[in-house]
């Protein structure tokens, strides 16, 4: 048998300790260390990251190595005077950040559409306005909803729509505004990153997800 790792003794005593070291664990004890406070951070990979990282895979016989991004190939809310910014603009974290930013957000195909939906929120809602005029006055009704949901109440924390939107589904929310299939079935792409059809994903979790791309910006991490 090989000889055993050394390990070094490690500390007992710490305000806080946090399970996990991905995006959300290393966040909270970022801005934990930050406070003050002595902060351990446990994983049972041997990187941190969570589907922050990436990893190599080599073609079996060949030279060729494909790079495999786990999860976060965009992240949103990054733009001037969004939530996400200012937490890493807080941590020191953003002036050591190479973004890109997208214009185009994603692409969706079905079998009367394929449409590349921009990045930026109102010209999404030109593009949906004018693919489909009939229905555009449930477009933007839409829209404006998504904008309620997404700013903050005056006095500071949620808006009444967001609250409003905890009691819905995705297809609630959809069906409040628009029936046609087409682009119900348009904007709801990104049910996947949820993990539930429209029917039972959130509609504030997905909203909350589509403003990030759309009212904050839509950037890939280099």
């Amino acid at each position: 048998m090989g000889a055993r790792r050394q390990v070094g003794s490690i500390d007992t005593h710490w305000d806080a300790i946090v399970i996990g070291a991905g995006l959300g664990g290393l966040s909270s004890a970022a801005r934990l260390a930050r406070s003050g406070l002595r902060v351990l951070v446990l994983d049972q990979h041997v990187y941190s990251g969570g589907y922050a990282h990436h990893f190599p895979r080599r073609v079996r016989g060949t030279r060729i190595v494909y790079d495999f991004d786990v999860a976060l190939h965009q992240t949103g809310d990054l733009a001037e005077g969004r939530y996400m910014r200012n937490v890493l603009q807080e941590l020191d974290v953003l002036p050591r950040l190479n973004l890109n930013r997208f214009e185009v957000a994603y692409r969706t195909r079905g079998p009367a559409h394929d449409l590349q939906v921009p990045a930026d929120a109102a010209e999404y809602q030109t593009l949906l306005c004018d693919s489909y005029p009939a229905q555009a006055a449930g477009v933007r009704d839409l829209f404006a909803n998504l904008r309620e949901i997404d700013q903050p109440a005056p006095g500071g924390g949620m808006s009444s729509a967001a609250f409003a939107s905890m009691d819905l589904s995705l297809q609630d929310l959809l069906d409040q505004h628009i029936r046609d299939e087409r682009i119900q079935s348009i904007f709801s792409t990104l049910w996947g990153y949820i993990g539930l059809v429209p029917a039972e994903a959130s509609a504030f979790m997905y909203a909350s997800m589509w403003s990030s791309y759309h009212f904050g910006g839509c950037f890939y991490v280099r």
